[in-house]
């Protein structure tokens, strides 16, 4: 099973740039759960769209591929995923974000440095990875061990 996020850990990065973007634009929307939900959803397509083009530029590869799906965008979004981006965003707003953000004070500011640094090294041990290998196979370590 290939993954499409980073080597050793297992974040995917843009998902972390989609909860951001949206927590920046819809998260002021709060009072109105509509926009919430469409300024939601056209923020996380357009990171999705955003990444996707990222990586196949970059990378000369898809990390996800929409072409069968109808009313797609190169590939890189469709419509279906656009109206589930604009749910997640719901739940983001709504569930999520305010139950972490009661916690994120609690978190002490030398653990903050460590994760990031940690974070950092795996995103440029992935890069590195990628551009070697043009491969999205590459960021699957047990593919890694294999195949150096």
């Amino acid at each position: 099973m290939a993954k499409k996020c980073f080597i050793f850990s297992f974040l995917c990065p843009v998902y972390g740039l989609g909860a951001l973007a949206i927590l920046w634009t819809a998260g002021k929307l709060v009072h109105h759960p509509f926009l919430v939900f469409l300024v939601g959803a056209v923020v996380a397509t357009v990171v999705e769209y955003g990444v996707g083009a990222f990586y196949r530029q970059v990378f000369g590869f898809r990390i996800w591929n929409y072409s069968d799906m109808p009313l797609n965008i190169n590939g890189h979004v469709c419509l279906l995923f656009t109206f589930f981006w604009g749910i997640l965003s719901l739940i983001l707003v709504y569930l999520v974000h305010p139950h972490i953000q009661r916690y994120t004070s609690y978190v002490p500011g030398k653990m903050c440095i460590v994760l990031l640094s940690l974070f950092i090294l795996d995103a440029i041990a992935s890069t590195a990875v990628l551009m070697h290998y043009h491969e999205k196979q590459a960021l699957n370590l047990t593919w890694i061990l294999k195949n150096v």
